[in-house]
C-alpha cells in the first residue's frame, strides 16, 4: 500500500484538479476582472506577483534496471513497464525577472505478474515465466529559484500578432524517497528504501505563438555523489500550451526523467538505475 506521504501528494493534487474545475467554470469572470480595478486588487493581493498554478496527470513508464546486492533485476523482464497515470503538482510565482518554482510527483504500484527471462539478485532468483511481486513507490520533490536571463518580442503573423520568446536559467535541490520490494512467492523477498537530495541546475524556453498558444522546453540535470549514497538526474520535459482564457489554459507533452539512486554497497547495496518516460496533461490556472 502507499505511504502516508504517497497519499498525502495525492490528496493535494485531487484538491488542485478540482480547483481548476472551479476556476474554469468561473473563467468569463476571471477574465472581465483581469483589468482595471479587478486586476489593481490582484495585484495587492499577491505583492506584485504573478502566481500560477499546475495539476497533472502524467503516465510514465518504468524504465531501467533495479539492483539488490551484486546483482540487478530488469524492470521490463519483470513485466512491469507499462504506463501508469501518476500525479503530480507544479506551484510557480513569477515577480519581473525572478521566478520560484516547486513541483513534485508520486508513481506508485504493487503488481502481482510473471518474469519472461532468468533473472537473480540478492539472492532471489527467477525462470521465465515464475510469479513475482514488484513494489515501486516513488516520490519526487524540487524547489528551485531562477530568473529569466533572455527575452525577446517578434512580430508574428496578422495584425496585432507578436511572437515572445524567454529563456530562464535555474537552480535548486530536487529530492527522492524510493522503497522499492522484489518478491518470489516461495524464495522470500529482497527491498531496498532510501532518501536522496542532490542539486540541480537547468534552463526553460518558453515560445508564447498567437498571444494565446505556444510550446516549451525544460532541460536539468543533477548529482550528489557522496561516498556509497550517490544519486544523478537529467530531466526533460517538452509540450504545447493553450490559453483560452486569460486566466485559465492546458498543456499536453512529454517528460523523460533518467535518474541513478544507489545506497550503500557489497551485500548491502540497493540500486534503481532507469528511467520514467510518458504523456503528460496539465491544467494551468493563473492568479
Amino acid at each position: 500500500m502507499p505511504s502516508g506521504r504517497v497519499r498525502f501528494v495525492c490528496h493535494a493534487a485531487l484538491s488542485a484538479v478540482m480547483m481548476a474545475a472551479a476556476s474554469a467554470r468561473a473563467g468569463d469572470v476571471f477574465e472581465r476582472g483581469a483589468s482595471g480595478a479587478g486586476g489593481q486588487v490582484a495585484g495587492a493581493l499577491t505583492g506584485g506577483w504573478r502566481l500560477s498554478l499546475e495539476p497533472s496527470i502524467w503516465a510514465p513508464g518504468l524504465g531501467g534496471d533495479l539492483g539488490f546486492g551484486a546483482g540487478d533485476f530488469q524492470v521490463e523482464r519483470l513485466r512491469v513497464d507499462d504506463a501508469r497515470a501518476s500525479a503530480l503538482l507544479r506551484v510557480q510565482a513569477r515577480r519581473g525577472d525572478l521566478v520560484l518554482d516547486a513541483s513534485g510527483f508520486v508513481f506508485s504500484f504493487d503488481d502481482a505478474t510473471r518474469t519472461d527471462a532468468v533473472q537473480s539478485a540478492g539472492g532471489l532468483a527467477f525462470a521465465a515465466g515464475d510469479p513475482a511481486r514488484v513494489r515501486f513507490d516513488l516520490v519526487s520533490a524540487e524547489l528551485t529559484v531562477g530568473a529569466r536571463v533572455w527575452g525577446v518580442s517578434l512580430p508574428g503573423p496578422g495584425a496585432g500578432r507578436v511572437v515572445k520568446i524567454g529563456v530562464d536559467a535555474f537552480g535548486g535541490l530536487r529530492a527522492y524517497s524510493l522503497d522499492a520490494l522484489v518478491g518470489s512467492p516461495g524464495g522470500g523477498t529482497r527491498s531496498g528504501d532510501g532518501l536522496w537530495v542532490e542539486p540541480i541546475v537547468g534552463a526553460r524556453l518558453n515560445v508564447d505563438l498567437l498571444n494565446s498558444a505556444g510550446f516549451f522546453l525544460t532541460l536539468d540535470a543533477g548529482a550528489m555523489p557522496i561516498g556509497d549514497h550517490t544519486s544523478t538526474s537529467f530531466d526533460i520535459v517538452t509540450g504545447i500550451q493553450w490559453r483560452p482564457l486569460r486566466l485559465v489554459g492546458v498543456q499536453f507533452g512529454w517528460r523523460q526523467l533518467l535518474v541513478d539512486l544507489q545506497d550503500g554497497d557489497g551485500a548491502g547495496r540497493f540500486e534503481y538505475d532507469g528511467a520514467l518516460a510518458g504523456l503528460f496533461g496539465s491544467v494551468v490556472i493563473r492568479f
